[in-house]
């Protein structure tokens, strides 16, 4: 994925000409790329409701109710890291691993959930988001290449972590594989 910038000029007219063909192209990656995500999001849910309560999810997912998926990240960490410090582990590195990996499929999902999909152009450039220029006033778009590609990579991203989720909690807790 590359980062560019666009300028505006007076007015945002959008050359919208590739669109039709970008639904057709990327609609499936983008919808399983959003129901795995969730999925994910799903786990690290159980996850950390195991760690505030391992006799009922209520009171975790009470704790969670008004979470960004970033403060959940967080969450989880801290609550894990302060679990593994209490004791001689070795999971330790595979916290961080997990910790690193769910911010950057977040990141990224964000990025396809936030992007002005009518301005996406043949070569995969799309809009992601519009800054101004603090001392000029001038309005620039953000925009990245994403692929459908791109997607479908960070699909399997998303089982791999979720597995990785999944064996992280069992083996803290000491359930039976």
């Amino acid at each position: 994925m590359d980062n560019d910038t666009e300028k505006l000029e007076q007015y945002d007219y959008i050359d919208d000409d590739f669109f039709d063909k970008a639904v057709k192209k990327y609609s499936e990656a983008l919808g399983k790329f959003f129901m795995e995500f969730s999925d994910l999001e799903h786990e690290l849910n159980i996850t950390i409701a195991d760690i505030i309560c391992e006799h009922s999810h209520d009171l975790g997912y009470q704790i969670m109710e008004r979470m960004s998926m970033r403060n959940k990240i967080d969450l989880f960490y801290r609550l894990f890291a302060f679990r593994e410090s209490h004791f001689e582990s070795k999971e330790k590195s595979k916290l961080r691993d997990i910790k690193v990996s769910l911010i950057d499929l977040n990141n990224f999902r964000n990025l396809l959930a936030h992007a002005n999909w009518k301005t996406i152009q043949k070569d995969g450039s799309v809009r992601t988001r519009f800054i101004s220029d603090k001392n000029s006033g001038c309005v620039e778009f953000k925009k990245i290449i994403i692929k459908p590609k791109d997607i479908r990579a960070n699909i399997k991203e998303i089982y791999k972590l979720t597995s990785k989720l999944y064996y992280y909690r069992e083996k803290t807790f000491g359930y039976e594989i």
